[in-house]
C-alpha cells in the first residue's frame, strides 16, 4: 500500500501540462457526488471522485455477507491515474476523443466512509482499497459514462486485508466544465 501512495504522489508531482488529455469537472448522478479529472500529460489524466455511493459489501470483513451479497451506500473518495491509450486509434476512426472520450489503463486507489444505509451489519468497517484498472469513458459535451473493471486488494483499518479478482465501478454524470 505505501508503494500506491508513493505513485500517486509522483503523479500528482507532474506539473499539468496542456495536451490531448482535458480538464473536466462532473456532477456525477449515479453516485451523488463531483468528480474533476485533470490532464498531467498528452494521453494521462488524473481523477479526484467524492460523494455518496452505492456500494456491496466485501467478504470476509462482515460475517453475514459471506453468505450473500448485500448492499450499503457510504461516503467514498476514489482517486485514479489514467493512461488512455487509444486516443489516436480514435480519431483515425473520425471517433471524438473530446472530454477524454477513450479507453484506459489506470492505478485506482478509494476509500468506503462508515454506512449511512443498507441492509448491511451495523458494524461494517470503513474500507482502503487499491488496484490496476481498465476502463472506458465517453462523454458527448453535456454528460459523460465511465466504467471500470480490474483487481483489487481491499483492507480496513484493524488490520484485515483481502482481494477481489473483479471490482467493477460505473458512473453517470453531467459535464459542468470542460476543456483546459
Amino acid at each position: 500500500m505505501r508503494k500506491l501512495f508513493v505513485l500517486i504522489i509522483f503523479y500528482s508531482a507532474i506539473p499539468i501540462c496542456h495536451g490531448q488529455t482535458e480538464k473536466t469537472t462532473t456532477l456525477n448522478i449515479l453516485h451523488p457526488g463531483i468528480g474533476l479529472e485533470l490532464p498531467i500529460g498528452e494521453k494521462n489524466s488524473i481523477e479526484f471522485n467524492t460523494g455518496i455511493g452505492i456500494n456491496y459489501s466485501y467478504r470476509s470483513f462482515d460475517a453475514a455477507s459471506k453468505n450473500m451479497l448485500q448492499f450499503l451506500f457510504t461516503p467514498f473518495a476514489d482517486l485514479q491515474v489514467k493512461h488512455f491509450y487509444n486516443f489516436d486509434k480514435r480519431r483515425e476512426a473520425e471517433k471524438s476523443t473530446n472530454y477524454n472520450s477513450g479507453n484506459f489503463f489506470a492505478l485506482k486507489a478509494f476509500y468506503d466512509g462508515k454506512k449511512i444505509g443498507g441492509n448491511v451489519d451495523p458494524e461494517v468497517k470503513q474500507l482502503i482499497a487499491f488496484g490496476p484498472t481498465w476502463g472506458l469513458q465517453r462523454s458527448n459535451g453535456k454528460f459523460s459514462l465511465r466504467g471500470s473493471v480490474g483487481p483489487i486488494v481491499y483492507g480496513d483499518f484493524q488490520g484485515n486485508v483481502d482481494f477481489y479478482l473483479l471490482n467493477f465501478n460505473i458512473s453517470f454524470g453531467y459535464l459542468l466544465s470542460k476543456g483546459s
